[in-house]
């Protein structure tokens, strides 16, 4: 849950709460390690505002992401800078 502490240094536990559509019971156990979010919570957490830092903590919480995320981001990564390569050319950006 470094992801939601680091999203909300303060009141943590009720922002993650919210986010979640969980009490703020359970997500303080979330918080302390006593439970896990099930899957129902995780959905609403990817859903959310928030959802790309949680979807990226989940596939780097093993440590080396699974090749096919790998390959996205890099991907991703590429078509980025190529859109900015473009932009630059035509004197946009």
């Amino acid at each position: 849950m470094a992801t939601a502490r680091r999203l909300w240094p303060a009141k943590t536990a009720s922002a993650l709460a919210d986010a979640a559509g969980a009490s703020e019971r359970r997500a303080e156990q979330w918080l302390a390690g006593t439970a896990t979010p099930g899957a129902a919570a995780v959905i609403r957490l990817l859903h959310s505002p928030w959802g790309e830092d949680f979807h990226l903590a989940l596939m780097t919480a093993a440590g080396t992401p699974p090749t096919w995320f790998a390959a996205r981001e890099r991907r991703l990564r590429r078509d980025a800078l190529r859109r900015e390569l473009e932009l630059l050319e035509r004197g946009e950006a």
